[in-house]
């Protein structure tokens, strides 16, 4: 199960580039791809996500794009446009007027039908490569990747506010050491929140 946004950022070491990364991957690109019906990202992914191998044509290797369409639900809409958002902000190099945070609150509606495209395009090695610039590092520049700008900007800006949003937090749950994750669903009635009974203690 995924980890919620606010204990994904409380956990983050936000000085760590692999640390932003995964941020913006859970919580930016796997929202696009699932609701684009392709494959989540994951480590070391390559093009794989977008292409598969079919029979060579006359000894060539041959590719094909991955049939894939959004699915259009309040279930995808909701992640799907935070991610927009969350991508939006931390990496604003890389952003179009449309699917700036500015463009996607006054039409989050057309920037979940096209945008939301272009994110789910996009690679976890192009997210590596913003994320280490968002904190001032250098890091390859990405073999794959979407159709979209990928300029890495540092903003320490960015990075202290998130970190006083980790502050927040902190004041809010306490230390990670002495608490536990209860996950809870609410019943299809709309009742009182059931729970699920897995609880996950997190390391210092």
């Amino acid at each position: 199960m995924q980890e919620r946004l606010w204990l994904s950022l409380f956990l983050a070491d936000l000085t760590d580039p692999a640390a932003v990364t995964r941020l913006a991957v859970d919580h930016c690109l796997a929202p696009a791809r699932a609701a684009w019906g392709l494959p989540a990202p994951i480590l070391g992914e390559r093009d794989d996500f977008f292409f598969f191998d079919i029979e060579p044509i006359n000894g060539i290797r041959t590719r094909q794009v991955r049939e894939h369409y959004l699915r259009i639900s309040a279930a995808h809409f909701d992640p799907v446009v935070r991610g927009l958002l969350l991508f939006g902000w931390i990496f604003p190099g890389s952003v179009l007027g449309t699917d700036s945070p500015e463009g996607l609150i006054q039409l989050p509606g057309p920037a979940f039908l096209s945008d939301s495209q272009m994110l789910a395009y996009r690679s976890q090695e192009e997210v590596e490569y913003l994320a280490a610039g968002l904190l001032g590092q250098t890091a390859p520049a990405p073999m794959y990747h979407g159709s979209y700008p990928y300029r890495p900007v540092a903003n320490p800006a960015i990075v202290a506010e998130l970190a006083r949003i980790q502050g927040v937090l902190g004041q809010a749950v306490g230390a990670p050491r002495i608490w536990a994750i209860t996950e809870e669903s609410i019943s299809p009635t709309g009742a009182r929140p059931v729970r699920s009974g897995r609880t996950r203690r997190h390391p210092p």
